[in-house]
């Protein structure tokens, strides 16, 4: 963990650029406590935009995000893995637990994602090429609620691709499919977007539902995780 913090603290002071599940609190306010501003939004100059230099120094995963009703997004360095469970902070204090490129919680807004079982088969989870996708996957999503198992939202997904599609993250091209997935469960429906690779079927961008509160988060993985 030490190694991920001292790298994810150089990430977040040099890149952290534009305005999870459980992740201990003690390093979170590590990791705000180590860089300017706090928990607040920084003031002065413009933020610093990012780049591929950057974030080749940082040597670290990283991912870039953020709520579609904001219209700002965050940068957010790997700071914790468990069991192929990243997470990710940035220097507000927000979080995002990843699992592969399905969000499976967040930290630090508003009405929190707890986590998200997947299907064996989800594609966000297992990179699979495209044209092998499954027809349709079940995940469970669970939010604070009454009781201890909270507020427990059962769902089955189906994907039907759109289009083939260009698209860069930091001055990287990458060349695959728009691929939609809408979801449906009781007394609830929503839609996700995905920009899958041509080859490996891994998602580098994507539009994914986080609860009705929050709604719809914008990611991009910068850098995956490549574990070690």
């Amino acid at each position: 963990m030490g190694r991920f913090l001292a790298i994810a603290l150089l990430a977040l002071a040099a890149c952290s650029s534009e305005g999870a599940g459980p992740i201990t609190g003690a390093l979170m306010e590590r990791v705000k406590g180590a860089l300017p501003g706090g928990d607040e939004e920084p003031k002065g100059p413009p933020p610093i935009r990012l780049t591929r230099a950057m974030v080749d120094q940082a040597g670290t995963a990283m991912i870039r995000g953020g709520l579609l009703s904001e219209n700002a997004r965050s940068v957010f360095s790997a700071v914790t893995e468990n069991r192929g469970f990243v997470t990710y902070a940035s220097r507000f204090g927000q979080s995002l637990t990843l699992h592969g490129s399905l969000i499976t919680g967040t930290r630090g807004m508003g009405r929190d994602l707890l986590s998200v079982t997947p299907d064996a088969r989800d594609p966000l989870v297992v990179p699979t090429p495209v044209a092998d996708w499954p027809a349709s996957i079940g995940r469970r999503y669970v939010f604070p609620g009454n009781g201890p198992q909270g507020r427990v939202v059962e769902v089955r997904c189906r994907y039907t691709v759109e289009k083939p599609l260009e698209m860069e993250i930091v001055e990287v091209t990458h060349t695959g499919f728009q691929v939609r997935e809408d979801c449906v469960g009781p007394d609830i429906a929503f839609q996700n977007q995905h920009f899958a690779d041509g080859r490996s079927g891994f998602v580098w961008r994507s539009q994914q539902w986080i609860g009705d509160a929050q709604g719809t988060l914008d990611l991009e993985i910068v850098e995956p995780y490549t574990g070690g």
